[in-house]
């Protein structure tokens, strides 16, 4: 029930030393909806033909491939990236999984296979064959839009040379979404459905592709690899908020440069990894559950976009000034306390706080 809670936790070892943590938690009058942001991910993992229980950043058993759906969508992440390529009977059984899962199915953003950059009449019939199949792949497990992966990263001549790709998958009925540079915007933007862009955020990018009715995502800001979760939480949370980005896509959920339970054996790179396998879950990291509460955070901001637009519809006269101080939101915002007023201007705009009535320690409520 909505109120406050106190309470206290004890931690004690065999040796009998014990911490005390106090505990304060408010819970809150009002349901969080769903980000206005996607939020997505590239997820490399794909079902192991053998079906064993390898420990690896790409091959999963059945039940690994569920915890770490689970994870992902428990972290806010809908828009899962598919892998399983074709020919293939486990992609209908990891979508037949997925939908188990509970992952939405409006859009199925596929790396199964990419446009690539054919030119060739037989080399664009083949690709056309690849794209009817995904087609009815997709179709037949209930998914609403197949959005195909581009080229990664290309950029200039070589991005020019996927015009026709494009235009055949789109023309099929399929959707273009690719990591790609500034350049894609002139070049591409009107093919290009969803840019997936990286660093910075560049609310000038974002505005271009809105113009054309485009969408535009983040990633490698940073990529999953620095045990940083403010960092993850500020950067893929206000920050895309303000830029008017449409969502995230970092890369990657796990990507290994070796063993997936060994960072450091690479001579330059750090394995990406938001969690880490095990045969039966996965084992979060710090800066993974920073990344969940800047989705959060924007759960919040999208919260009381949603409460200003019914008070006003309402006559409130305090939407406005709602809105006002939803405006006025920096990138340097204190994190927490923008949290915290938010939810003060959303149940103010319901209609009132939590009753405090329900507010008490555990033992005041009879628990222990």
């Amino acid at each position: 029930a909505p109120g406050r809670y106190v309470g206290a936790i004890w931690i004690r070892s065999r040796e009998g030393v014990g911490q005390r943590l106090e505990l304060d938690l408010m819970v809150r009058g009002f349901k969080l909806p769903e980000p206005r942001l996607t939020y997505g991910i590239y997820y490399r993992g794909v079902l192991d033909p053998a079906g064993g229980d390898s420990i690896s950043s790409e091959l999963k058993s059945e039940r690994q491939y569920m915890a770490e759906l689970a994870d992902m969508l428990s972290h806010g992440v809908r828009a899962i990236t598919l892998y399983q390529k074709m020919p293939s009977g486990l992609v209908p059984r990891a979508l037949e999984l997925r939908a188990e899962a509970g992952l939405p199915r409006d859009r199925l953003f596929t790396l199964g296979y990419t446009t690539g950059k054919p030119t060739s009449a037989h080399a664009l019939a083949e690709l056309e064959q690849k794209t009817r199949a995904w087609l009815a792949l997709a179709g037949a497990a209930g998914y609403e839009q197949l959005y195909v992966y581009g080229v990664d990263e290309a950029g200039g001549r070589e991005l020019l040379r996927e015009r026709k790709a494009w235009e055949l998958v789109r023309s099929l009925g399929a959707r273009v979404f690719v990591a790609c540079g500034k350049d894609a915007l002139l070049l591409m933007g009107r093919l290009l459905d969803i840019a997936i862009l990286p660093y910075r955020p560049d609310p000038v990018q974002a505005a271009g592709y809105h113009a054309l009715g485009k969408e535009v995502y983040a990633y490698g800001f940073p990529q999953v690899a620095p045990v940083a979760p403010e960092t993850y939480r500020r950067n893929y949370g206000i920050t895309l908020w303000l830029a008017g980005y449409d969502g995230a896509m970092p890369y990657a959920y796990q990507h290994s440069f070796g063993h997936i339970w060994n960072d450091f054996d690479h001579q330059r790179y750090r394995d990406l990894a938001f969690a880490y396998p095990t045969v039966d879950g996965v084992v979060p990291t710090i800066q993974w559950e920073g990344f969940r509460e800047g989705v959060d955070d924007v759960r919040y901001l999208t919260a009381l976009e949603e409460a200003i637009s019914a008070a006003g519809q309402n006559g409130r006269t305090d939407a406005e000034e709602a809105r006002r101080w939803l405006e006025s939101l920096a990138l340097e915002a204190d994190l927490d306390r923008m949290r915290e007023e938010a939810a003060q201007w959303i149940e103010r705009l319901q209609g009132g706080p939590a009753d405090p009535s329900r507010s008490g320690s555990q033992e005041e409520r009879g628990g222990r």
